[in-house]
């Protein structure tokens, strides 16, 4: 199954002192609404009703609780294989997160959770 062709695909391998957790993770923050029809058995969407609860203040509170996608932003030494630490693919309204002098995670902090509409994170290999 293929993903739109404004997603592109990327393997994350995140390493940790104490275990080597492999994680085929992108997350998509959906700011305002889009549809990914063709991918929906290979996206799992997460809205208002997840993340409510816990009183997010930004979007990086939300991805933190969403199980395996915060480690994707909290590792310091994350990074995809041939791909720099930047380079975290995360996407808002269909378009990379680019920081080259701030984190993803900064950028995101700087989203108010109740501007997040849902996040959806896409896990395995993809091409688009």
């Amino acid at each position: 199954m293929q993903l739109p062709a404004c997603l592109a695909s990327f393997a994350y391998a995140i390493h940790s002192r104490l275990v080597w957790l492999p994680a085929f993770i992108l997350l998509l923050l959906s700011v305002l609404p889009s549809t990914l029809a063709s991918a929906q058995q290979s996206i799992q969407s997460y809205g208002p009703d997840f993340y409510a609860s816990f009183g997010p203040i930004s979007a990086v509170d939300i991805i933190d609780r969403i199980p395996s996608a915060g480690a994707v932003l909290n590792k310091a030494n994350a990074s995809g294989r041939g791909l720099n630490d930047n380079s975290q693919l995360v996407l808002i309204n269909g378009k990379p997160v680019s920081a080259k002098s701030n984190s993803v995670k900064d950028v995101l902090s700087r989203i108010a959770a109740e501007n997040v509409e849902r996040v959806d994170v896409i896990r395995g290999g993809y091409r688009a």
